[in-house]
């Protein structure tokens, strides 16, 4: 079987800035994990299912974008989904199914301006809400996002970069009982020094600064409801030679 998937693009320039119209259509065919793949051994078990349809989206979405300013843009989207591939838990285990249609809807927003010749400024910015008919399906989507980074440069050949991520708190299915938990947002931060001596690079920095590590890492089976993986704090080193 074939299936159509257009994608329609229109574009105005006016005074400085691009007005864009996307209109398009997505096709998932199911995979053979969530086809045939059982696994009996995980608690709960894990049953494929041969029936699975593919699953059908329409996604459109409205943007004005700087003709100045580098990645600079705002965006408002909306994502119908029909059929999609989830898992249903039931009292003996876990089946992949086809589930009602489900509704994303959202804003990203992006600035990259350069303040003058040493700080320059990267923020980007996602908001994501949706609608469906079992809280499941909505699951792990962080309402609010936050990417930013600082940028100085403080010498011909060196600067120093602050970065954060933020991430607000998000629900999750648990795969054993089938109820709701909170995951918490979560705020990481790492710097780095960039610099170049002679035909020598050099990169030094430090991840995590505050050393934020997810409370629930140490409960059995943490590592199916994370907020995040991250390690914590720990310093890094690199050097390149150009010959």
């Amino acid at each position: 079987n074939w299936y159509p998937v257009p994608f329609l693009s229109i574009r105005y320039p006016l005074n400085n800035y691009n007005f864009r119209v996307n209109c398009s259509r997505g096709y998932r065919v199911p995979g053979l994990k969530e086809m045939f793949y059982n696994f009996l051994g995980h608690s709960p078990a894990i049953f494929g299912n041969p029936n699975l349809k593919p699953s059908l989206s329409n996604h459109i979405s409205l943007s004005m974008e700087s003709r100045l300013l580098d990645n600079s843009y705002i965006e408002f989207y909306i994502n119908d989904i029909y059929d999609m591939i989830s898992i249903n838990t039931q009292d003996d285990g876990m089946y992949y199914v086809n589930s009602d249609n489900v509704t994303l809807f959202g804003i990203n927003a992006s600035i990259n301006r350069i303040v003058n010749k040493y700080f320059e400024v990267n923020l980007l910015y996602s908001n994501t809400s949706g609608n469906a008919n079992s809280e499941y399906l909505l699951e792990g989507i962080s309402a609010h996002a936050l990417n930013s980074k600082l940028s100085w440069n403080f010498h011909d050949n060196y600067s120093l970069i602050i970065s954060n991520q933020y991430s607000s708190s998000k629900n999750i299915v648990m795969f054993d009982s089938g109820e709701k938990t909170k995951l918490d947002g979560y705020n990481i931060s790492n710097l780095i020094l960039i610099g170049k001596w002679k035909k020598i690079n050099i990169k030094l920095g430090m991840k995590n600064i505050f050393n934020y590590l997810d409370p629930r890492r140490l409960d059995s089976n943490s590592n199916e409801y994370l907020n995040t993986v991250d390690p914590g704090r720990r310093l890094y080193f690199n050097i390149g030679i150009l010959y």
